[in-house]
């Protein structure tokens, strides 16, 4: 597990990743997290970079998760939609997402605030230690899913699921 540092010093940490970041998640039922992982993640990403964008790809929920996307569009312009016609799958909604994807620097994260939107901050800190193009974190409590991925620019793709099953370039 890599160490936590105070706000001031990730901040100064990071100066250097002012680029685009893309922060790509799928809805799926996901209403009543929306909102909350929309403030955590923007609270993250301003400590990184003021040139980001959080992309919702709707994979068809039958629940208000469209609605509530489309709220935060209306307050923020860096929030960026894509309502799939049905549900086509947790990796499709994800990897459709990554397609459409603008940034220098992906990062994907469920949106039920299951894992930490934090986890942006160990990331960028382990990407710039060891210079990865991918760097992704293994879920523990629930047998191994691979929870979340930090990817630079679009050179390399890795889809998620339980086990990394297909790395492209892009």
């Amino acid at each position: 597990m890599l160490s936590l540092m105070s706000d001031a010093s990730i901040t100064k940490e990071h100066a250097e990743f002012a680029m685009r970041l893309s922060i790509v998640t799928a809805l799926y039922n996901s209403a009543p997290y929306v909102e909350a992982f929309y403030n955590r993640m923007t609270a993250v990403a301003r400590k990184l970079t003021r040139d980001y964008e959080i992309i919702f790809v709707n994979d068809g929920s039958p629940d208000e998760s469209l609605d509530r996307a489309v709220s935060l569009y209306k307050r923020d312009k860096r929030v960026r939609i894509i309502d799939l016609s049905r549900n086509f799958g947790h990796h499709k909604a994800i990897m459709t997402g990554v397609s459409m994807a603008r940034g220098d620097l992906i990062f994907l994260l469920d949106s039920d605030l299951e894992e930490d939107p934090e986890l942006l901050l160990q990331f960028s800190r382990e990407m710039k230690a060891t210079k990865s193009d991918v760097v992704y974190g293994v879920q523990q409590k629930h047998g191994g899913a691979i929870l979340s991925a930090w990817v630079r620019g679009h050179s390399i793709v890795c889809s998620m699921s339980s086990l990394i099953t297909h790395c492209q370039r892009t």
